[in-house]
């Protein structure tokens, strides 16, 4: 008899002791992170349950992002936690990590001074030419990176600071030195991993990303910060608030 035998010995209704049980392997390490779960033919059997209740513990997994499901090939353990983000809110990195009760961390950052081009000088508002602070992170959730960023402001800003940028936000440092964000406009696109974004993430090359660009403005609709920061696709649930035809009235 399996080990991972379930019915009849609990008696809440069988999805929810099987959506239990998977996440409790899952958690446990019995499956691991990234690792295509059984069959559900298997995994059916190996419960004692129908194929239809087997799949409801599935979905029940994949709404909390412990799972994910690709069409025609299986049900796979997602490589990474997975966290909530409304982008009504305009809140850093770190904050978010945060908020979803996790350790925000930098497993990785560089600082360069460079130059303003043409396209950075327009979002910025600066000079062709205006020295700029370049800062790439890799973010990490518990360890885990999640998040690969590359911001930009003029080195003005932060010349006396840079290195404060590895444990803090920018956001609370911008605050700090009076320059404090009031709003940004961002645009998300989706895009696919290449080479050295695929080995800062320990990923499949071409595997799916968010890419969010971002300027942020101060109180005085001025441009402080440029923003790319590429998001593991499988570690976020995206949350938009959509006016209804009334409010645009």
């Amino acid at each position: 008899m399996s080990d991972f035998l379930v019915a009849n010995r609990d008696s809440r209704p069988l999805p929810i002791v099987v959506r239990e049980s998977l996440e409790e392997l899952i958690r446990s390490g019995h499956f691991p992170c990234g690792s295509q779960l059984p069959s559900e033919d298997a995994l059916a059997e190996q419960f004692a349950v129908s194929r239809p209740t087997l799949r409801e513990a599935l979905r029940a997994l994949a709404v909390e992002g412990l799972v994910w499901r690709r069409r025609g090939v299986g049900t796979f353990v997602a490589r990474r936690p997975t966290l909530s983000n409304s982008l009504n809110e305009n809140f850093g990195v770190t904050d978010l990590i945060h908020r979803q009760e996790q350790e925000p961390g930098c497993s990785h950052i560089e600082i360069q001074e460079t130059k303003a081009n043409e396209d950075l000088a327009k979002k910025l508002q600066v000079s062709i030419g205006d020295a700029l602070c370049r800062i790439e992170r890799l973010r990490t959730a518990d360890d885990v990176p999640v998040v690969f960023s590359v911001d930009t402001v003029a080195q003005t800003l932060v010349s006396d600071s840079p290195l404060l940028l590895k444990d803090q936000s920018i956001y609370h440092l911008l605050k700090d030195i009076g320059r404090p964000i009031a709003y940004g406009i961002a645009r998300v696109v989706s895009t696919k991993a290449n080479r050295s974004l695929a080995e800062r993430f320990n990923s499949a090359l071409n595997s799916p990303l968010l890419l969010l660009e971002q300027v942020d403005y101060d109180p005085d609709d001025k441009a402080v910060l440029h923003s790319l920061e590429w998001y593991v696709e499988d570690a976020f649930d995206i949350e938009v608030y959509r006016k209804g035809p009334h409010e645009l009235i």
